[in-house]
């Protein structure tokens, strides 16, 4: 990440990556981050880190002790933020003083090495360098995302900042949950969408296929009819509907909205929603099974693979959330 990548300075924590980043794009000065220029040459990956400089610039803040780390012009350690910016200076003026001088180098016994101030912006600057005093300790960088300071770097907090966000959909919990099986939440929440492909998607792509149901054979394949219309496909859920305690429902729709408003206890509502995304991921296990080679099997050894499934996922909570797991456990395995 962007903290770990450019302003470690621990060399025993220092990754292959960052040393190889520090070494031939900082020309072995992790402190040109801030003024290095994007080229041509770069990598995609060095090109998109460089690009994220100014959205990040505002997070890291540099705390001076001695200034021998800090670049004056570029990187964040006044109220004014980049002092390069702040003065609005032609992109090749430094006042006099080089490029990279770090904070140390500009200043001289206590006193600042700059030119008298020619605009309002360098008087506060100067005014404000009045107020500054180094010291004997090493320059060190405070995390500080929307102004928060946080004593560890947060990735939950930087995806939140850099990603745009859309309003959660009504679906989410019924499809994301959290103690469910990932490949099961993976083919549910395609299936919400609408994006595997039935047999009347196939067609309406112009391609030439059977159209009939794999599992029943007695109408259109389609998502709505896969689940739970099917006859077939309702024995299995049915059945794994009622042992975890909840209604099963024929219509897509309304099994999801089911599904979202389950008002049950904890332990019965996520074995309800275990009992939903696993039928979900069976029947589309079984029907690729039937189309691609040729095995079939009967509903009832879905069904029993499925219980056994979900008593698997339900033994992975023993230690994690035990309360939990006696509670699901001692509900799904009752007569």
């Amino acid at each position: 990440m962007l903290k770990q990548r450019v302003i470690k300075k621990v060399p025993g924590l220092l990754s292959l990556w960052v040393a190889w980043f520090t070494k031939r794009i900082l020309s072995r000065n992790i402190n040109n981050f801030w003024a290095l220029r994007e080229k041509q040459s770069h990598s995609y990956t060095v090109k998109k880190l460089l690009r994220c400089r100014d959205l990040a610039f505002s997070w890291i803040k540099a705390k001076l002790g001695n200034g021998r780390n800090t670049m004056f012009w570029f990187e964040n350690w006044t109220p004014f933020g980049g002092i390069k910016d702040f003065l609005r200076l032609p992109s090749s003026s430094f006042l006099g003083t080089r490029q990279n001088a770090t904070v140390s180098d500009i200043n001289h016994n206590g006193a600042w090495s700059l030119p008298s101030p020619r605009s309002e912006e360098q008087l506060a600057l100067q005014t404000h360098l009045t107020t500054i005093t180094l010291s004997t300790d090493e320059d060190s960088y405070i995390w500080s995302p929307e102004d928060k300071q946080l004593p560890s770097y947060s990735t939950g907090m930087i995806y939140k900042l850099i990603t745009l966000h859309k309003p959660q959909v009504p679906w989410y919990t019924a499809v994301w949950t959290t103690k469910g099986i990932p490949k099961h939440n993976f083919l549910a929440w395609m299936m919400v969408l609408n994006r595997c492909p039935t047999k009347d998607m196939i067609l309406s792509w112009g391609l030439q296929t059977n159209p009939n149901c794999l599992l029943c054979n007695n109408a259109v394949e389609s998502r709505d009819h896969l689940y739970f219309v099917c006859p077939f496909s309702f024995e299995v859920w049915e059945a794994l509907a009622i042992k975890s305690g909840c209604h099963p429902v024929r219509q897509w729709s309304h099994s999801l909205t089911t599904m979202q408003s389950l008002a049950l206890p904890k332990h019965q509502k996520l074995l309800s929603l275990l009992s939903w995304q696993s039928t979900i991921y069976l029947l589309w296990t079984e029907r690729n099974h039937r189309l691609h080679r040729q095995q079939f099997h009967q509903s009832s050894t879905i069904i029993t693979n499925a219980t056994s499934m979900i008593k698997n996922q339900v033994s992975s909570l023993r230690n994690s959330s035990p309360r939990l797991y006696f509670l699901m456990m001692l509900y799904w395995l009752r007569d």
